[in-house]
C-alpha cells in the first residue's frame, strides 16, 4: 500500500476504512489507540488528532518521521464489479489470440475501449486473479466507462 493524494480515511459502521483509487476500501484493524494495521501489511499506521478529536496526519511505522497531512473531507472511489469474457479472436494469418474483455457489470450501453497486449499465459490458476485492478493502469486512464481487453501476443501463452 502506498499513500497518494488520493488516499482517504474515514469511519464507517464503526471501523476505520482506507482506500485510494487503485485500493478498494478495506478496513484497518486497531492495535492501540491511535495505530492500526492493514490485513496483510508489515507496517502499522499511526494517526494523530486535531484539537476538535479529528484526524489530523497519518505516519507509517517504517517511515515514522513522513507524515501524511489531513487535507479535506474524505472522497469516496467509486468502484464496478466487471464481468469478464474470455474469446479467441482470429487474425488474418489464421492465428486465433487469446484474449480476456472486462466489462463493468452495471452499464449496458455502448462504450469506449483500451487495450492491453501481454505475453503472459492465463491458466485455470492465475485466471480469477486477472482483473480491471491488475492492469496497473493509472485511475485517470481507466474509468468505469471503459471496456478493457486483454490479449495474448502471437505464440504466447493460449493464443495459437
Amino acid at each position: 500500500m502506498s499513500l497518494t493524494r488520493r488516499s482517504v480515511f474515514y469511519v464507517q459502521d464503526g471501523k476505520l476504512i482506507y482506500e485510494s483509487e487503485r485500493n478498494v476500501p478495506t478496513g484497518l484493524k486497531p492495535i492501540a489507540v491511535l495505530e492500526f494495521s492493514l490485513p496483510g501489511a508489515k507496517f502499522t499506521l499511526r494517526f494523530t488528532l486535531d484539537a476538535t478529536g479529528h484526524g489530523n496526519s497519518v505516519a507509517f511505522s517504517d517511515t515514522p518521521n513522513d507524515r501524511y497531512r489531513r487535507t479535506g473531507p474524505p472522497v469516496h472511489h467509486v468502484f464496478h464489479d466487471y464481468q469478464r469474457t474470455e474469446v479467441m479472436i482470429p487474425m488474418r494469418d489464421g492465428v486465433k489470440l487469446h484474449t480476456i474483455i472486462l466489462k463493468p457489470a452495471d452499464i449496458n450501453t455502448q462504450l469506449p475501449f483500451l487495450i492491453q497486449r501481454t505475453p503472459y499465459a492465463w491458466t485455470a490458476s492465475t485466471a480469477p486473479c486477472f482483473s480491471a485492478h491488475d492492469l496497473n493502469w493509472p485511475a485517470t486512464v481507466i474509468s468505469p466507462l471503459h471496456r478493457i481487453f486483454a490479449v495474448a501476443m502471437r505464440a504466447r501463452a493460449s493464443s495459437s
